[in-house]
């Protein structure tokens, strides 16, 4: 049956096309604001190797983070920041503000692992 010049069974092709399209294109969006509305993608680091170091090396002290038990003023509060893995690593290693940097201090590794423990610990 033709409507318009085009069959029914190419408008339903059309449409599923088109709504697919839009389905991928909000999941991109989304993915690259740092939201997420699947399962969290794994990142490099152990997490529970990061809370040892997060509770020994002075985190707790400024940052507030309820996975560690953590109710520092000082800096800002992890679970409502909300911080992607990236900005994690670089803000550990480099400091900033009144951060102190960790590079030097904790291997490459160690703060990999600091940044997966918040990182998993706020994207939950």
């Amino acid at each position: 049956m033709k409507v318009g010049g085009i069959t029914l069974q190419r408008r339903v092709r059309l449409i599923v096309c088109l709504l697919a399209a839009i389905v991928a294109g909000a999941v991109t969006a989304v993915a690259a604001v740092g939201g997420s509305t699947l399962a969290h993608a794994k990142v490099p680091g152990n997490a529970a190797a990061g809370k040892k170091i997060f509770t020994s090396v002075g985190c707790a002290t400024c940052h507030t983070l309820k996975a560690a038990n953590a109710t520092g003023k000082v800096g800002p509060n992890l679970d409502k920041l909300k911080p992607a893995y990236t900005k994690i690593v670089k803000q550990v290693t480099n400091g900033g503000a009144v951060m102190p940097p960790f590079k030097g201090r904790l291997s490459k590794t160690q703060i990999q692992n600091v940044a997966a423990f918040v990182y998993t610990s706020t994207h939950k």
